[in-house]
């Protein structure tokens, strides 16, 4: 198994919440006109960032969950593009501010 740098680690990370970012923008843009249950389409993206950056109490969670689902619903703000650059700087952001809130090992 290969052994990640905090830099790669930190990509992957970011490329996950970009992925899930792109998919939030699809769904909730579905939902706002009416074609589509949320409920059904979850990814379980989300989990799987808070466990890789370490949030291990429920208060944790909670607060981790706060965090990002609140970058998920700015994903609506943001233009759909193929390229998905403006998302990208979206996926940065919520990583720095995770980061910043729960690991202390990868926010330097």
């Amino acid at each position: 198994m290969k052994t990640f740098s905090d830099e790669e680690f930190k990509t992957c990370l970011e490329e996950m919440i970009l992925a899930d970012l792109k998919h939030s923008q699809l769904i909730l843009g579905l939902a706002n006109i009416g074609l589509d249950h949320m409920d059904n389409h979850y990814l379980g993206i989300a989990d799987l960032v808070a466990q890789l950056i370490g949030t291990q109490t429920d208060q944790g969670k909670d607060k981790f969950m706060e965090v990002y689902l609140g970058f998920m619903q700015k994903s609506t703000e943001v233009p759909v593009s193929s390229g998905g650059e403006e998302l990208r700087m979206v996926s940065k952001e919520c990583l720095k501010v995770l980061l910043q809130e729960f690991d202390q090992v990868y926010s330097n």
